[in-house]
């Protein structure tokens, strides 16, 4: 989705909350359409940077999920993970 492509790019080069947050929200309606691993890793990141650690997590688990089953490198999802729980501490 090129949505997805737009967030990600967004997640990556933005500090603006507000920014984020319009992201998470088109992100928000993405996963619930189609929850796929990249688009449920890419409403996890986005969150972990808006440091929601517990809605990150969440997504993280369901991105790690949906990839472990359909054989896609989850990683970076599993890194992301890492630096949740330790936002969450």
């Amino acid at each position: 989705s090129s949505l997805n492509d737009y967030a990600w790019d967004i997640y990556q080069k933005s500090g603006d909350n507000f920014v984020l947050n319009k992201a998470l929200k088109w992100m928000a309606s993405v996963v619930q359409d189609d929850s796929n691993y990249m688009y449920l890793d890419t409403y996890a990141s986005l969150a972990y940077k808006l440091k929601d650690y517990v809605l990150a997590k969440e997504f993280a688990l369901k991105a790690i999920e949906v990839g472990s089953k359909f054989g896609d490198d989850i990683s970076e999802t599993e890194k992301l993970l890492q630096s949740i729980n330790k936002g969450i501490k």
